[in-house]
């Protein structure tokens, strides 16, 4: 609108988070300048454009190809929607195709002076026998490593020892916690929904709950 009313005045931009007070009042205290948006908007038209000069050209172009094989409709090609259906047949087609390989691993629990602890066979550069992803195919090697180590002695030559970090859990989605609440307490779904809308109108200890986010 801006645009096609060659608007030269000053524009402020509020972003707004919720519908809640809070969210409004904190929107209105941080306007920003339309300019800082400019990038959002050549996007948004780059998409625009894009769109319709695939949608235009592509899909007559393949239309047409296709009906001088015999097909008799119309074919329709988008810059998002096309390649999007390429990757659900792709994997369709790998689940369909799909044929189960066994492969086998050596998993060894290992005593120590203070304790014990779990070790798993790597294989060497040259391994024979793995797939793709260094999986072991043949059982009879195996076994073969099985016997090999089972009930002997080892040496620990090498090791390492460091603290990692561990994220929090992702917040429940409305529908995991409705199952959740359902299986554990015997809440109604709408019974859910009514406590998490409460949680976040009455003392905004929430997020909306009316999305996934």
């Amino acid at each position: 609108i801006l645009h096609e009313l060659e608007n030269k005045k000053p524009v402020r931009r509020v972003l707004i988070s919720g519908f809640d007070e809070v969210s409004v009042l904190n929107g209105l205290r941080d306007e920003r300048d339309n300019s800082e948006f400019q990038g959002m908007k050549n996007a948004a038209l780059a998409r625009s454009r894009a769109d319709w000069l695939c949608g235009m050209n592509f899909s007559r172009a393949v239309t047409l190809q296709a009906q001088s094989s015999g097909y008799a409709g119309t074919v329709s090609i988008g810059r998002v929607q096309t390649p999007l259906l390429g990757l659900i047949v792709q994997r369709d087609l790998e689940i369909e195709n799909f044929k189960p390989v066994d492969y086998f691993s050596l998993v060894a629990r290992l005593k120590v002076e203070k304790g014990e602890f779990t070790a798993r066979w790597r294989p060497h550069a040259g391994q024979a026998d793995l797939d793709d992803e260094g999986r072991l195919l043949d059982r009879r090697i195996a076994e073969q490593l099985n016997a090999a180590v089972k009930g002997k002695t080892g040496k620990v030559i090498d090791y390492s020892d460091e603290e990692k970090p561990e994220g929090p859990w992702l917040p429940f989605s409305i529908d995991k916690l409705q199952v959740l609440a359902s299986r554990k307490y015997g809440y109604k779904s709408d019974e859910v929904l009514e406590a998490l809308q409460s949680l976040y109108e009455k003392h905004s200890l929430t997020t909306y709950p009316r999305s996934d986010c």
